[in-house]
């Protein structure tokens, strides 16, 4: 699963079980390269480390820490959402995830789509997920738009496309996410979502 730039547009090649995934946003410009403004060193909650979940396992609740449009709400959504993402891979429920980003999010669209697939086929995904390793935050020059750089580890996953199907394995990988973040009623969403180097 490694993650590189290909060309101009953004790509994340294996995120997600071997699927290349584009990076998205809503007015398609070119990213810009990206200055350090805070830094932090941080780690979303631990991946579960059984791939198969609880009947009972509820969504992730957003924390408090992460309500608003602050630059401390920016980072703690950013973490949060990696955490959804993880839910989202270990049960194949995807309407949690998907309320984290706007329309025009293809990458956001395409992750959520990509674990519903392999669960409506009465597959499942096997691996302990997506950890952030640190982040810092920049400011895009509007009060309503931020951009939270996360360094990120992607645990080896296994898909397995159907009930009685082999696996397609990936390996583990690191690499840099990029999250853009818009608020949307006094909340964060994330409205782009590129893999950097």
């Amino acid at each position: 699963m490694a993650l590189k730039r290909v060309g101009t547009p953004v790509v994340l090649t294996g995120v997600l079980l071997c699927t290349g995934l584009v990076g998205c946003t809503e007015e398609n410009p070119s990213p810009a390269p990206l200055p350090t403004q805070s830094t932090e060193s941080t780690q979303s909650s631990s991946p579960s480390d059984t791939a198969t979940p609880s009947p009972s396992e509820t969504p992730p609740v957003l924390p408090a820490a992460a309500r608003g449009t602050s630059e401390n709400a920016a980072k703690a959504f950013a973490g949060y959402y990696v955490d959804v993402v993880n839910f989202a891979m270990r049960t194949g429920e995807t309407a949690s995830l998907r309320a984290l980003a706007t329309a025009g999010c293809t990458t956001c669209i395409a992750i959520s789509d990509r674990i519903q697939e392999v669960y409506d086929q009465g597959g499942r995904l096997e691996g302990r997920g997506w950890r952030v390793l640190n982040m810092s935050y920049l400011p895009l020059g509007r009060s309503d738009e931020a951009l939270v750089s996360t360094g990120i580890t992607i645990t080896s996953q296994r898909a397995f496309e159907g009930p009685s199907g082999q696996p397609s394995e990936s390996p583990a990988s690191r690499g840099n996410l990029d999250f853009r973040l818009k608020a949307v009623e006094s909340a964060w969403r994330v409205y782009r979502l590129d893999a950097t180097q």
